[in-house]
């Protein structure tokens, strides 16, 4: 009987088959919560455990084993544990696994389920040659001949297909070829059931069936095993014996025959030589070539017949399945194509031919004529053969290099070449058709070539020149059984959305389309069930139907849709569902696919991300380029490109430079027309100037490459902005909108600048100063008339990987240059050169510093990474730095070299910093150091440039803008953002000048606070039950004032209306907006209007 099995794909959406037998009465399950006290022992009576109970009481007694005996805590891949698995096994042999299934679905305590694989020692032939044989494991021979039930007495192949090898004849009574020689029992005269026979130790024809007598009326007089057409001579002298020409040609070709025999049907498993691939498949010898021939390697008409034709038709007349043929050449002929036609039309047999040794692209025949199937060589890595013949009449490639089989005198060799392919293929169909008898020979063939692997990764330069690829019997057996659905693709739809994407705690709806290779068989009651280990998510519906899929057709689950549910809690990530697809085959045999998709869930934009075509290294920024409300994001990439995009992640325009653009942008309206324009830098040593629509406006060529940011800056207040840069190469440049160098510049610093430069009046003399880093360990300070400051430049003995940043520390009015360095230390260095301060962390700082008064205390917090991931919060106070209660917060030694930003997400005037990892994820703080809720989200590289943050689409809530590698992201906040200055993108805006201060574009004049109004201090402070504070106000005005507790949570709100003008008094007494009484600590008071905020801290003691 032959076995019934199971179909598996282990890859999800390639690689090919694999058939095999699951225990029938058994499953695997991963337990999350193990019922310890109930494994390893029968289960035959009722326990406290429901799920147990359900199984027993369903079906009867069964035992809970741990699947892997030695497993412990550290056998983990990723979040799966080994030692979590277990085996259910049912005494009863007839347990329905489907119906245990269906409890399995809904038992919390378990995460995943699977069919127990049945193992079993394979077939492996006792042939001592069998190792030498590579092709075998290259068409997987033994895991077809494994598909009979051999252990149980079946025989693969069969000993009714005959293979005919139309060749120079062979050695018939080779030892290891004897045994699957085909004899032709019509002409079994003595009825002795064969028609040869063992006499004084050798096999010769049947002396008992030699009667000069076509028994089987075929025109041929006792052709007991086949024919001989060649003879002896090269007169029509043929014979009944087709052994192969006694003595040894110029090549030693006549043993071309015995070589082909063995690769088709050498005996298997009789402890002699090598293996056949057709295992008890028969060949028939038909002998074409005379003994003595001048040539052993061709085969000339003789002057009565054309011998080969004769017989080719021969082979088919005498019932041959397949036909055989390892030989060829460049001419064809109409009369011969017809010859060919009519064997696989009218005798339904199918002829096989080499492709031809020539190496080149060419039409060798019969291989080439349409009903005879072309074989390409080639070797055990997949490549073609080198010799081998190939082009657009090749069907198919076989194993032809260094083929081991059978030889003359009983002996046994390698040869190579399309002959040898040939009968590889032969025996293949053979085999085939020994499995399904019944299929046509249409059928078969498209068996043959469905089956083969894809090898055209490993042949590029012979596309469609070498056929369906690769044979493998296997797959071809398998595909006539089973269909070969995929998983081919899939959407999700959210069904409580507002934006279009999957959100964590969104419902979600899965949609896939299965596809049914062609010539695979017809799948019927196709259904999908789909789950997931991961705990945060949770199956509404599980299980999905499909229409019947035809072979080549595909399916969709357009009605019966799969449903889950998303944690409102859960971070975004990459959620893993594993996919099983079920179906039936033909004979109502069952199709299993296990595979797996993968879905992000996260609060990206809809439309987003975007991939550019190489690595995007500029910060992004999102800007209303047109000053019409629509704001765009602007960035480069190694593609050579600047982009712009709109809020859809749908591409604006583009701007190819002649090499890569790692130069953030700056932006501004350089020129004083009302119209912002695009200053950037590239790899090709030119800095550009674009127009808001992305147009050139003029460049202007450096000497060497541009890799940081450029600043803009009016030096000489008249309006038109002036553009700051420098070049890797050791230049710092100032040119005017028009790209005029202003004198001296450039100045050549002697030394590489990575960082891009900062700019103000530092020294509160009435010219700017350009400050910029180098990687040697520098600071230099230049005014705009490329004087170099006294005590400049700076010197640290250490490289300088980060842009510095200015900012007033001690409020004399002059600014201090902040930055870091690799030697883990941060520097304020003042306006005159001199060091201040310095702060020693753990690692290098490869994060540009950025200031911003967080906790809004009014001290200014100097936020950086290092490379060991943590993330700091410096103070600094009377010429000293210090962390900041809380920090630094640490990431696990994932390094941070993004510059932060910060901005209020959540509009509850708190600022939260935002910042990447070099693991391409992303995360929000607050002040304190907490992990904002929906942080962190992640890209699909590391995150080494800054951020963009802005309501880029007008609802209220912010976006960030963030790359990694050559993604794109625009991370979708859920909260209503707050509004004022923030360091919102890198070097603190537009102008990328590398302070907070800088001029914002398109904003209106900041209101400011009336001259008669005040706010009190609270009173007292820090005070036991209550305190008071006082408000004065000049005019009429809407007031809200909110207390917040040290993370930043709202937890009461004293007024939030109309105020008039004049004096008003509030106290807050403790309490939270609940009436309940709070904990002793630091609060903090807000009061807010359309005209001031003002914030101070509270202690509360008790």
């Amino acid at each position: 009987m032959r076995k019934i099995y199971i179909f598996i794909i282990l890859s999800c959406l390639s690689g090919q088959p694999q058939l095999d037998r699951f225990k029938e009465n058994s499953i695997r399950v991963y337990f999350n919560d193990i019922p310890i006290k109930h494994t390893d022992k029968i289960i035959s009576e009722i326990t406290s455990f429901p799920f147990i109970d359900s199984l027993y009481s369903n079906f009867g007694e069964f035992k809970i084993s741990k699947w892997l005996s030695e497993a412990n805590n550290f056998d983990k891949i990723g979040n799966i544990s080994l030692s979590n698995y277990y085996d259910i096994i049912f005494m009863n042999d007839e347990v329905d696994i489907k119906k245990v299934i269906n409890i399995l679905k809904s038992e919390k305590t378990i995460s995943d389920f699977e069919y127990i694989p049945k193992r079993k020692l394979h077939f492996i032939p006792n042939d001592p040659y069998f190792d030498n044989q590579w092709h075998h494991e290259k068409i997987q021979s033994v895991e077809a001949w494994n598909l009979w039930d051999i252990e149980n007495g079946e025989t693969p192949g069969d000993s009714t297909v005959v293979v005919a090898i139309v060749d120079t004849g062979c050695e018939w009574d080779h030892p290891d070829l004897i045994d699957n020689l085909w004899q032709n029992l019509d002409e079994d005269a003595d009825n002795d059931g064969r028609t040869i026979e063992f006499i004084n130790e050798k096999w010769v024809l049947d002396p008992g069936d030699i009667n000069n007598i076509d028994e089987d009326n075929d025109g041929y007089i006792d052709n007991l095993i086949g024919w001989d057409y060649g003879g002896v001579t090269d007169k029509a002298d043929p014979d009944n014996n087709p052994m192969s020409p006694p003595t040894e040609g110029p090549t030693g070709g006549h043993q071309h025959g015995t070589h082909i025999a063995g690769i088709i049907s050498s005996s298997v498993n009789n402890n002699i030589g090598g293996s056949g691939i057709g295992y008890s498949v028969k060949y028939m010898p038909i002998k074409i070539q005379y003994d003595e021939s001048s040539s052993d390697t061709t085969f000339d008409h003789n002057e009565f017949t054309d011998i080969l034709s004769t017989g080719v038709l021969h082979a088919a007349k005498a019932g041959a399945d397949v036909i055989n043929l390892s030989l060829g050449g460049l001419g064809s002929s109409s009369s011969e194509r017809a010859l060919y036609d009519n064997i696989y039309n009218n005798y339904n047999a199918i002829v096989v031919a080499a492709a031809g040794n020539s190496g080149v692209e060419e039409l060798q025949y019969p291989a080439s004529y349409e009903t005879v199937i072309s074989v390409g060589a080639s070797d055990p890595d997949d490549e073609k053969s080198s010799f081998s013949s190939y082009g657009s009449a090749v069907n198919i490639l076989a194993p032809g290099s260094s083929i081991f089989s059978t030889l003359f005198n009983e002996s046994y060799g390698r040869w190579s070449g399309t002959s040898m392919a040939s009968p590889v293929v032969s025996a293949s169909i053979a085999l085939i058709w020994s499995y399904f008898p019944d299929f046509s020979k249409d059928k078969i063939k498209q068996l043959l070539l469905k089956g083969a692997d894809d090898v055209s990764d490993k042949n590029s330069n012979f596309n469609d020149k070498i056929g369906s690829g690769r044979v493998n019997i296997y797959n071809s057996i398998g595909s006539g059984l089973l269909p070969k659905l995929i998983a081919s693709s899939f959407s999700i739809t959210s069904i409580n959305d507002d934006d279009g994407i999957l959100n964590p705690g969104e419902k979600g709806s899965l949609r896939l389309v299965v596809e049914n290779s062609d010539g695979w068989a017809n799948a019927s009651q196709v259904k999908v069930t789909a789950s997931s280990i991961n705990p945060n998510i949770i199956f509404i519906k599980e299980t999905a139907n499909f229409p019947n899929i035809p072979s080549g057709g595909s399916g969709v689950n357009v009605q019966d849709k799969i449903e889950f549910e998303t944690s409102q809690s859960m971070i975004p990530q990459e959620v893993k569902f594993k996919i099983v697809l079920e179906a039936k085959g033909n004979n109502n045999e069952d199709f299993i696919d296990s595979s797996f998709i993968y879905l992000d869930i996260n609060y990206n934009q809809l439309g987003f991300p975007f991939y550019a075509e190489s690595l995007i290294r500029t910060s992004p920024t999102i800007l209303d380029l047109q000053n019409n409300s629509e704001k765009q994001i602007i960035f480069g990439s190694d593609d050579r490109k600047l982009y712009s995009l709109n809020i859809l992640g749908e591409k604006n325009w583009s701007f190819e430079a002649q090499r890569d653009v790692r130069s953030t942008p700056a932006f501004g309206d350089i020129d004083k027309d009302n119209n912002l324009e695009i200053i950037f830098g590239s790899m090709d040593s030119t800095l550009y100037i674009l127009n808001k629509n992305g147009s050139l406006i003029r460049k202007y060529k450096t000497n060497g490459k541009i890799i940081s940011s450029p600043v803009l800056f009016d030096y000489d207040f008249n309006g038109k902005l002036e553009i700051a840069f420098n070049v890797f190469d050791e230049y710092l440049y100032l040119i005017d909108h028009l790209g005029n160098n202003i004198s001296p510049f450039p100045i050549n610093i002697g030394e590489p600048i990575f960082s891009s430069p900062a700019v103000a009046d530092i020294d509160n003399d009435g010219l700017f100063e350009i400050i910029i880093s180098t990687r040697d360990g520098a600071i230099y300070s230049f005014d705009t008339n490329g004087n170099l400051e006294e005590n400049f430049p700076f010197l640290i003995d250490s490289r300088i990987s980060t842009s510095p940043i200015l900012f007033d520390l001690n409020n004399n009015g002059n600014k201090e240059i902040i930055f870091g360095a690799d030697n883990k230390n941060l520097y304020i260095v003042n306006s005159n050169g001199v060091e201040v301060a310095n702060f020693l962390v753990e690692d290098k700082i490869h994060s540009s510093p950025i200031i911003y008064d967080i906790n809004l205390d009014g001290l200014n917090e100097i936020i950086f990474g290092t490379n060991n991931g943590e993330l700091y919060c410096l103070n600094f106070k009377s010429d000293s730095l210090y962390v900041s209660d809380g920090w630094p917060v640490n990431f696990g030694n994932v390094s941070i070299k993004s510059s932060p930003v910060v901005h209020d997400l959540d509009g509850n005037t708190f600022p939260e910093i935002i910042f990447g990892l070099s693991n391409g994820k992303i995360y929000a703080l607050n002040f304190n150091g907490l992990i904002y809720p929906g942080f962190p989200s992640f890209v699909s590289g590391p995150v080494e440039s800054s951020f963009s943050i802005d309501d880029i689409d007008g609802d209220g809530d912010l976006e960030i803008a963030s790359v990694g590698s050559s993604e794109l992201i625009l991370i979708d906040v859920k909260d209503k953002g707050g509004k004022g200055d923030f360091w919102s993108m890198d070097r603190g805006g537009p102008y990328r000048q590398g302070l907070i201060s800088e001029f914002k574009l398109n904003s209106s004049d900041d209101k400011i606070l009336p001259k008669e109004f005040n706010i009190s201090g609270n009173y007292p402070n820090p005070f036991n039950s209550k305190t008071a504070f006082d408000i004065n106000l000049v005019e009429d005005a809407f007031v809200k004032i909110r207390i917040y507790n040290i993370i930043g949570e709202e937890i009461n709100v004293l007024h939030a209306g109309n105020m008039n003008k004049g004096s008003h008094n509030f106290v807050w007494n403790g309490k939270n907006q609940y009436h309940q009484n709070v904990p002793s600590g630091l609060y903090f008071l807000h009061i807010a209007s359309d005209n001031f905020n003002f914030t101070t801290k509270m202690t509360l003691l008790k």
